[in-house]
């Protein structure tokens, strides 16, 4: 019995994290966390493995974008896990950690078991450092830098409400047109959404595009302007897709209304494409619940081109232009794409992407990269109005402005540009 308490103690870890983020993982944590109970009092053996738990848990929650003040939010998306694979496999990551707390230890009291942990993961390092195992060797305590900074720079979160100023309306002017075209009887045959990472625009700059994208476009019907904004990314793609404020302390976890859901209702193919890992925000189990038939992640592009920054994900080109494909196929097609690239700091793998076009010198900041993944946007659908000769209809949106630098770059206060264009042939 020895043998096999053992075993579980130093499988179930790597198990649990590996079904978590849906790759796999070995452990290394349960070294050091043997050799301490090895020296432990024997009762204090479960609680030492507790706390390490939480610890981990609450590491990664917050690697994911996942603060205390959403957890109301997230475990009422987690009622409706049946159906998502993501979801089941946080079920069951969590039931396997409750079996690895209630283990008896089998490290006490002989030191030789410890060791034996230790040559165990000792050839596991070694075989990945010689690149002879293909999961990934982690520590979990890797995201702690982060946690502490979290904890110390934003403690004002914990606990906190996540209210939306009085001013705010959630019924942006993108989703309000775009929910009246998909119910109407004449629906547009291609729907492309692009919610852009702090997209901020200057009311002058704002105006200028807008003109100028109608002298382009003249056979295009161009509205724009700003809408209202609180709260994080997720927040915004609430906003826009749902018409709703996301308030993560106060939650309604039924999201059947959003204009996925309706335009899958009608006739739609309904797919969502994000260049970053799904677990983020838990947007796995997120898009299908609000009417994505199809969702795209970082792991579901293959080895195609990754641009690093703030998230090493897939370059926002690359993943536009896969969002393109999709609408260009037949029948009616609702996509929709979350940016990534211009989140700052701005990663060096951009700036020779070629449609950033940028003029020799220039400094490369999260606005240089949205305007220039509208620019590109605007002309792929104009290019798929003219090739299928069905009406297109294209909705760009910030998700907020960029963080802390409202002010310093002049830009309203509380609100986000957004750009509405259809073509009907």
């Amino acid at each position: 019995m020895g043998i096999f308490f053992a075993l579980l103690y130093l499988t179930i870890p790597s198990v649990t994290w590996s079904l978590v983020y849906r790759e796999p993982k070995i452990v290394a944590d349960v070294v050091i966390l043997a050799i301490i109970e090895g020296l432990a009092w024997q009762p204090a053996a479960r609680l030492i493995r507790l706390i390490w738990c939480i610890l981990c848990v609450s590491m990664i929650l917050l690697e994911w974008n996942i603060f205390p003040e959403s957890y109301l939010f997230y475990i009422k998306i987690m009622l409706h896990v049946a159906s998502f694979p993501q979801g089941r496999a946080i079920a069951l990551g969590l039931l396997l950690l409750a079996v690895f707390i209630m283990l008896p230890s089998p490290w006490q009291p002989r030191w030789r078991r410890s060791l034996a942990v230790v040559v165990i993961y000792g050839a596991l390092l070694g075989a990945k450092a010689w690149g002879v195992t293909k999961p990934h060797m982690t520590w979990l305590r890797q995201p702690a830098p982060r946690a502490l900074q979290v904890a110390w720079t934003d403690a004002v979160r914990i606990g906190s409400v996540s209210v939306a100023p009085p001013h705010y309306d959630a019924q942006s002017p993108g989703h309000t047109q775009l929910a009246m075209w998909i119910s109407a009887t004449n629906h547009p045959v291609k729907v492309l959404v692009i919610l852009l990472e702090s997209w901020g625009e200057t009311p002058a700059d704002m105006a200028a595009l807008i003109a100028n994208l109608r002298r382009a476009y003249a056979s295009a019907k161009v509205v724009g302007g700003f809408t209202d904004y609180a709260g994080p990314t997720l927040a915004g793609e609430v906003r826009d897709l749902c018409g709703r404020i996301l308030s993560f302390s106060s939650v309604d976890a039924s999201l059947a209304d959003c204009l996925p859901y309706e335009a899958k209702r009608a006739g739609y193919d309904t797919t969502a494409f994000h260049g970053y890992d799904g677990y983020f925000y838990n947007r796995q189990i997120i898009y299908p619940q609000i009417g994505f038939e199809h969702s795209w992640f970082a792991s579901d592009f293959g080895d195609l081109s990754r641009c690093g920054g703030a998230f090493d994900g897939i370059c926002d080109d690359v993943v536009l232009e896969k969002a393109i494909n999709q609408l260009r196929r037949p029948g009616r097609q609702f996509v929709y794409m979350m940016s990534l690239s211009a989140h700052e700091p701005i990663s060096a793998d951009l700036v020779n992407r070629v449609y950033l076009r940028l003029p020799s010198g220039q400094p490369l900041g999260g606005k240089q990269v949205n305007e220039a993944l509208v620019r590109l946007a605007i002309s792929k659908a104009n290019e798929t109005a003219i090739k299928t000769h069905q009406p297109v209809v294209v909705y760009l949106a910030g998700d907020h402005n960029p963080p802390g630098r409202e002010e310093a770059l002049g830009l309203p206060i509380g609100k986000v540009p957004y750009l509405l264009m259809s073509w009907h042939p």
